[in-house]
């Protein structure tokens, strides 16, 4: 989920009560639950408001504390859905990204070259990111599709983002497999392109 820090101040503040014993436990899931969908399930926040037990004489109190540090974070900027080494592996996705804009800008290149290399930067950026957020299994696919559906199910994508994330798996496939009828039309790789580079723009904050 991508929302501005606006809707995430005003998110939290509703939900930043202090629990008694008989709601606690769905007040920590609200709270967790919250926290995962910002920023991700890596990271202190999110640690320390699974570690409180309900048993603990203050349990109520330092729930509160954590989502009062997380909004305050939120407030100054310090939070972040990628980790620094993620911004680093976005840099380079990004770079052939630039690279495959460049090879569909000449004309001895056919398109399906520059769809492979765009499928390829999807995949890796879907992957890393599924990685940051500790979530692939040995039951994961090693593909977009895999990783995006790993994605979708943590509400970390949305129906729609998983629909284009389809449709481009779709066009580097049939690119891989050289069915150049089908990636030939310069405009359609250029919209994939243009695609990718404002989804990956979207989830890189």
């Amino acid at each position: 989920m991508n929302m501005d820090k606006d809707r995430i101040i005003e998110i939290g503040e509703s939900i930043n009560t202090t629990p008694n014993v008989h709601t606690f436990l769905a007040k920590q899931a609200e709270i967790k639950n919250f926290i995962a969908v910002v920023s991700g399930k890596n990271n202190s926040f999110y640690e320390a408001a699974t570690k409180i037990n309900i048993t603990a004489i203050f349990a109520p109190e330092q729930l509160k504390g954590v989502i009062d540090s997380f909004l305050k974070s939120v407030k100054n900027d310090l939070i972040s859905n990628a980790s620094y080494e993620r911004k680093i592996q976005i840099n380079v996705v990004n770079d052939y990204l630039a690279q495959a804009e460049d090879l569909l800008d000449k004309k001895e290149f056919h398109p399906s070259t520059s769809a492979i290399l765009i499928g390829a930067s999807l995949e890796e950026f879907l992957r890393n990111w599924a990685v940051d957020q500790n979530l692939l299994t040995e039951e994961t696919k090693p593909s977009i599709d895999g990783y995006a559906t790993i994605l979708k199910k943590e509400g970390l994508i949305d129906k729609q983002d998983h629909k284009e994330i389809t449709a481009w798996a779709g066009l580097r496939n049939n690119a891989a497999h050289g069915y150049w009828d089908l990636v030939s039309d310069h405009d359609k790789i250029s919209h994939m392109l243009s695609g990718v580079n404002l989804f990956i723009k979207k989830y890189s904050t």
